[in-house]
């Protein structure tokens, strides 16, 4: 790059001095001006990494500056917003304005430093639950398990262990989700119960078992 630059300057020296020798010292003050410009820019590129993904099924169906807000989930909206408005942040490699509708298999593209990315998104803290579920039913999309008396249905304080953080720890000891993919998608109950009532919860173990048990306990045609 040094050898490029230099044999760039020196060109655009010889020519001006050739076509107006009174010249010179203004190219040679504009030329390193350029030279500056140049070198700083290159430094902006080595500091800036890619972070590539591709939207998956429990991520799909929502607008992409949603998606970005629970990645970058520390980082202000106007922060994420100039990024889309910059393109350090791409959808399917074009400018996006984040009112996008997201696809799977659509390709988000990150242009940040490690710095920027680390300052800005942190891993979910999850509370590891080691009691076993009382599992009624269970598939691809939802699970219906028995509630014990004295635990929550889902959390009223921050320290609560409910009956979602078993799910999720169930989900993570049994591989059905990782600590990153529970950055963007969080497995929920779709009812709930008192705590000191026991009986069946239903949990949307992706984002399509719980739209569809919303939908279905909603006009109560479960």
């Amino acid at each position: 790059i040094l050898l490029e630059i230099h044999s760039y300057i020196y060109r655009r020296s010889q020519r001006k001095l050739n076509d107006n020798p009174q010249m010179l010292s203004k190219s040679i003050l504009t030329l390193a001006i350029s030279f500056i410009r140049f070198v700083l820019a290159e430094i902006a590129k080595m500091e800036v990494t890619l972070k590539q993904f591709y939207v998956e099924q429990n991520e799909a169906g929502q607008r992409l500056d949603k998606l970005l807000a629970k990645i970058l989930n520390k980082a202000p909206k106007s922060f994420i917003y100039k990024m889309l408005r910059k393109k350090n942040i791409t959808l399917n490699g074009k400018k996006a304005e984040g009112s996008e509708k997201l696809e799977v298999k659509d390709e988000i593209k990150l242009f940040l430093s490690d710095e920027t990315i680390e300052q800005f998104s942190e891993l979910v803290e999850t509370t590891i639950v080691e009691e076993q579920l009382s599992i009624i039913y269970e598939d691809q999309h939802i699970l219906v398990v028995n509630k014990p008396l004295g635990v929550l249905s889902q959390k009223a304080e921050k320290d609560d262990v409910s009956m979602v953080e078993h799910i999720i720890s169930y989900m993570l000891t049994t591989n059905q989700i990782t600590k990153e993919q529970l950055v963007s998608f969080k497995p929920a109950v779709c009812n709930r119960l008192d705590r000191n009532t026991g009986g069946i919860l239903i949990a949307g173990k992706s984002l399509l078992g719980l739209q569809e048990m919303a939908r279905l306990l909603k006009d109560r045609s479960l």
